[in-house]
């Protein structure tokens, strides 16, 4: 799974060469078997960096740095696994970011499926055995209004607009988390834009698209 992680990484526009890398150990590499001694050097400093950074309250979640007329971007996700890339200097930078932190974190969704699959899965002793009473449905199984979902639709247009196809991804994720925490009317809409917010870099484009969402919101 980890691999195939990787290589959709790897075939975004202008990437190279990739690795993933948790806990002092390089998880998966598609860089020359070779360079694995300097590359993990590399990773361990790239880690010292952001924990500096963290360490003053300062969240960084990218590096870039140029060698050689190519660059390396290099992606600290959820504060445990970096992602490290080999890419042309031109490229789309947000665009990257956004995917390959999108690719990670359904990949560690999956692992935390299974795992919760293998817990369930473990036989209970007869007298272990607690009674409960059924759980209420979820909030996702509530049906959405056709208004709610018009400008639900607007809102995916909207973002689409500013972050790129990628953004598709990103949408279907928050939308999930937002239908089983919230009942899904229009009231609840900036609890969904709430979640959008993290994703811009430039403060300029955040109140931009904070804004025109407002107008998609309460016109």
């Amino acid at each position: 799974m980890i691999d195939k992680t990787l290589a959709n990484i790897c075939e975004l526009q202008g990437v190279y060469n990739g690795c993933i890398y948790h806990q002092q150990t390089i998880m998966a590499s598609t860089f020359p078997k070779d360079s694995s001694g300097s590359l993990l050097s590399a990773l361990q400093m790239i880690e010292q960096v952001f924990d500096v950074a963290h360490s003053i309250n300062k969240n960084y979640e990218e590096i870039y740095l140029l060698q050689d007329g190519s660059m390396l971007a290099a992606y600290r996700i959820k504060e445990a696994h970096i992602v490290l890339l080999l890419t042309d200097i031109k490229l789309n930078l947000p665009l990257t970011h956004l995917r390959v932190k999108l690719l990670i974190s359904k990949w560690l969704e999956t692992i935390d499926s299974r795992a919760t699959s293998v817990l369930t899965a473990t036989p209970v002793a007869p007298s272990l055995l607690v009674t409960t009473p059924a759980p209420a449905p979820l909030l996702g199984d509530e049906p959405i209004n056709a208004a709610t979902q018009q400008k639900l639709e607007a809102l995916q247009k909207l973002l689409i607009h500013h972050l790129g196809p990628a953004a598709n991804w990103l949408f279907s994720d928050a939308l999930a988390t937002w239908k089983q925490q919230y009942a899904q009317t229009q009231t609840n809409l900036p609890h969904l834009l709430d979640a959008f917010l993290p994703e811009f870099d430039v403060d300029t484009d955040r109140q931009q698209f904070q804004q025109q969402a407002n107008q998609i919101i309460n016109p």
